[in-house]
């Protein structure tokens, strides 16, 4: 069976571990090539891209949340936001609301000039996902995103990453959180690599 995540939908991925969640979501996001099948990124194969263009489309147009993309030490949560946005080419003025926006989306606005080891891991992950927001991506992907967090700290996660496809962001994450799941425009279920509607 085929996924498709359209503009303003969010879909959340459900599935025991080992069921190829985090896999998926990889290959959603053009981390990892698909061994198998077709993946089409707005609308277009990615088959035959080289790294190099799959990291450009990547930089472009996706948000990821993945413990695989951690923040940088040497940097404050605010200069983390912003390096990303300047590497994704956003001007200047721009990258300073967009990240008071995301940060205060997030809740964690009043840490921007902490350096991520001064964070809790619940912190931590909600910066990351500040910081994928804040590029305002076409496609936001993120990998068990509230896993560190409490029950309140994970309500303002479901609600920023479905809120975003108010402004037409696809958003696909993965959880084992029922009521996260929830805020999402659809769930499917995903076992021994197929995807179950």
């Amino acid at each position: 069976m085929s996924l498709e995540v359209r503009p303003g939908e969010s879909v959340a991925v459900l599935g025991p571990s080992g069921s190829g969640k985090s896999t998926l979501l990889a290959v959603a996001a053009l981390v990892e090539p698909a061994t198998a099948g077709e993946v089409r990124f707005m609308g277009a194969s990615v088959a035959g891209m080289s790294e190099a263009q799959r990291a450009a489309r990547r930089l472009r147009h996706a948000g990821l949340a993945f413990d695989s993309e951690p923040l940088l030490d040497v940097l404050t949560v605010a200069e983390n936001v912003d390096l990303l946005l300047a590497a994704a080419e956003v001007p200047a003025a721009e990258r300073a609301r967009r990240r008071e926006e995301a940060l205060a989306a997030l809740e964690v606005a009043h840490l921007a000039g902490r350096l991520p080891h001064e964070l809790s891991a619940g912190q931590r992950q909600r910066v990351a996902i500040a910081r994928a927001l804040a590029k305002r991506p076409t496609l936001m992907v993120a990998d068990e995103p509230t896993a560190h967090l409490d029950s309140r700290a994970a309500e303002t996660v479901a609600l920023a990453l479905c809120g975003a496809t108010l402004g037409g962001c696809a958003v696909l994450f993965a959880t084992h959180d029922p009521k996260v799941a929830r805020c999402a425009t659809r769930q499917v279920q995903l076992a021994d690599g197929r995807v179950r509607s």
